[in-house]
């Protein structure tokens, strides 16, 4: 099953499954096997098996008796065979205690390294286990028989005189082919002689085009391609500067920076990129960039370590790929080239920009921090392009980010709505000289190609006088869909919300279907979410996500109106905390000590939810539509059929909907579940209110769907 009803109201619905378990073989298991029916082992007797198994699919699972069973029975690791929330789930119902739960596969790490740093972890508590096939011949199968060499540097070395550069060593006495050792000490001489000619070679071409910079008829060698590949670091600790680079604000002195969602950006990639062909291509300059495409994010909230792949075919291309994120090609040549005449034609319907960058950081029409404000002047504007003066910064891409808000700020100045746009391709770029010096600034023009619903295209110059220092050309960003409401959300979180108040339901919000793809869904739940909510998030199955994640935004947003009301002020949406109780109902955490409990439904991709003080609310969601009759039959006692029925033919479906709402309302106000509807039986019920055992829910219909909140209790 993809997932399990754990209802006595699927009993009806056994019988078919029942005649495919009688027919499976039961043999006993090579390991104890639990359930979490009983919160036991499973018996013995495949009869008994059989029986427990299909006991399991109409009664709650007690997840959390379960754990603690375990534990008592002296477990204290707990790993998860596979991906998805369970460790996290043991970890909330171990809180406190001394214990271990991991995932074998997790999104942060590959396949084989996720099972790797499970298997080292495990080694660490103590565990002894077999995993030469992970690790290789030398695995972790005793703790005590592992020597680590851990090597920690080269000595020093003093030289008493300068050195003296020989064409190639002096030989040495003839060694014996045979003998092994013989052998490397002759492969690392061969190493030396080729490490020595690459260094003269690079010397000698430094020293060729500082005194006699011409062309030579030099014969050389048909080129050899050279390919190497590292790994590489990126995480906030090696590139502090990264925190200014991070999408979404933080309320002040919050304790986790990773929750702003710190990203490199595009152009400290490109400058990765050159400094890549530097190592692989040593002696050439890097002179340009082409076919540059950047397919994922690489966010630094923890630390990420790349494969940084190259290979030069030893003329003057370096194709860089960084991991799975971004791919180029870099130019190299043995001198910078001739720049071109710096584009001086003016904008057309060119105007004065009157903001100035200091007023567009600190009303965050740009996000980054004082690390990546390098936009120092806004100049004009006009229908294709912008002039600004940006500077050179400490922090790596700083220089180029800037060129790139010019672009942003163009983008939000041209159009109200899809007004998030990041980098994604650079078809070409030129450099004319050196790497600027810190402080250097630079005359920049943006010129627009190309303004599309999705893609923006646009060349790039970069004049330091009247000296061309860089040229882009087909620097492309691409447009988040977003709505013009949404920008408030976007800029000031936490005096803005996404869910709106349902007038005449205190304490309830409603989403409507809002993430236009996958992408933009995302983005809102690393605006909305904390670094824990965003893990679970992460292990959902990919079609429970929007729905999920509605939830979650409504029931922050009725929180954080509620808060609101009562005088509380600036509240961003992480400051707001909605987990999984240990019955799966969602629970509140907020500033602010208050006894604040929640009620979420959504369908679709549409969301309410319900917050009240000191009492559990019930809120429900349900579309209008024709159902089978079979429900009526199974959700309806007699006497609710016959109001339905004597409900006019066309209001029936709506009917329905509400009175299923109430049920679904009234049963999360008692926190027990709707696990038979028949036994939710209803009292009365009018176009007000509906009385549900005693609870009195309120309903409506609106857009195409029932609402049900609870009201005070008779």
């Amino acid at each position: 099953f993809e997932s399990g009803f754990h209802s006595p109201a699927f009993a009806d619905y056994v019988d078919p499954i029942r005649r495919v378990v009688e027919g499976l073989e039961i043999v006993p298991p090579s390991v104890p096997v639990w359930s979490a029916t009983t919160c036991a082992p499973y018996p013995a007797e495949p009869a008994a098996v059989r029986d427990l198994f299909l006991e399991h699919l109409v009664r709650p699972v007690r997840f959390r008796t379960l754990v603690d069973a375990l534990y008592a029975e002296g477990v204290r690791l707990f790993v998860q065979v596979g991906a998805g929330s369970v460790a996290a789930f043991v970890e909330d119902t171990l809180r406190g205690r001394p214990h271990l739960s991991m995932a074998a596969s997790s999104h942060r790490h590959e396949g084989i390294d996720q099972l790797r740093r499970l298997v080292a972890t495990l080694w660490v508590e103590g565990v002894e286990l077999d995993a030469d096939t992970l690790l290789g011949p030398a695995g972790f199968t005793a703790r005590k028989s592992l020597p680590i060499p851990i090597r920690l540097g080269a000595p020093l070395i003093a030289l008493g005189e300068g050195m003296e550069l020989a064409a190639r060593p002096a030989a040495g006495p003839e060694l014996d082919p045979s003998d092994p050792i013989a052998r490397e000490l002759a492969a690392t001489t061969r190493a030396l002689e080729e490490s020595q000619r690459a260094v003269l070679a690079a010397w000698r071409d430094r020293r060729d085009r500082v005194t006699a910079p011409v062309e030579t008829s030099t014969p050389v060698s048909a080129p050899v391609p050279v390919e190497m590949a590292w790994e590489e670091e990126f995480s906030l600790e090696r590139y502090p500067f990264l925190i200014d680079h991070s999408f979404f604000s933080l309320p002040p002195d919050w304790p986790d920076p990773a929750d702003g969602f710190p990203l490199v950006p595009f152009t400290m990639t490109l400058s990765r990129m050159l400094d890549a062909a530097r190592r692989v291509a040593p002696g050439r300059l890097p002179v340009g960039l082409e076919r540059v495409r950047a397919y994922r994010w690489i966010p630094v909230d923890e630390p990420k370590t790349l494969k940084v792949e190259t290979r030069f075919d030893g003329e003057s291309r370096v194709v860089v790929r960084v991991g799975e994120h971004a791919e180029g090609t870099v130019v190299m040549a043995t001198r910078w080239p001739e720049p071109p005449a710096p584009d001086r034609e003016p904008l057309e319907g060119a105007r004065p920009i009157e903001q100035t960058p200091e007023d567009m950081y600190a009303t965050r029409l740009m996000f980054h921090g004082p690390g990546y404000q390098s936009v120092e002047r806004l100049e004009e504007i006009g229908e294709d392009g912008i002039r600004g003066r940006i500077v050179e910064l400490a922090a790596e891409g700083a220089l180029l980010d800037g060129a790139g808000q010019l672009l942003g700020y163009w983008i939000k100045a041209r159009s109200d709505r899809d007004r998030v746009a990041v980098p994604v391709i650079l078809e070409s770029a030129r450099f004319f000289g050196p790497p600027p010096e810190l402080g250097q600034r630079f005359d920049c023009t943006v010129r627009v190609r190309h303004f599309g619903a999705r893609q923006v295209r646009a060349d790039i110059d970069l004049v330091a006088g009247d000296r061309v220092w860089a040229r882009f050309t087909g620097w492309e960003d691409r447009r988040r869909p977003n709505e013009p409401w949404m920008w408030p959300v976007i800029q000031w979180p936490e005096r803005n919300t996404m869910a709106r108040p349902i007038e005449g339901a205190p304490g309830c919000a409603r989403l409507e279907r809002v993430f236009a793809d996958a992408i933009t869904r995302d983005y809102f739940a690393r605006r909305y979410l904390t670094a824990r909510e965003w893990e679970v998030f992460l292990d959902l199955p990919e079609r429970r996500k929007e729905d999920w994640i509605a939830g979650r935004v409504a029931a922050k947003d009725a929180v954080r109106h509620l808060l609101w009301q009562r005088g509380w002020g600036p509240l961003w949406p992480i400051e707001v905390e909605i987990p999984a109780g240990a019955d799966g109902a969602p629970e509140v955490r907020a500033p602010g000590g208050l006894d604040l409990r929640v009620s979420i439904s959504h369908k679709q991709g549409r969301a309410v939810a319900m917050v009240a003080e000191g009492i559990d609310p019930g809120v429900d969601l349900e579309t209008v539509e024709p159902r089978p009759p079979e429900l009526d039959r199974s959700a309806f006692t007699e006497r609710e059929r016959g109001w339905l029925s004597e409900r006019p033919e066309a209001e029936r479906d709506g009917w329905r909907a509400r009175l299923w709402a109430a049920k679904e309302a009234a049963a999360k106000r008692r926190r027990t579940g709707l696990k038979d509807p028949r036994r939710m039986e209803i009292e009365s019920m009018d176009e007000k209110c509906i009385d549900v055992g005693g609870i009195l829910v309120a309903t409506r219909i609106e857009d195409g769907c029932a609402i049900a909140w609870t009201m005070e209790e008779r």
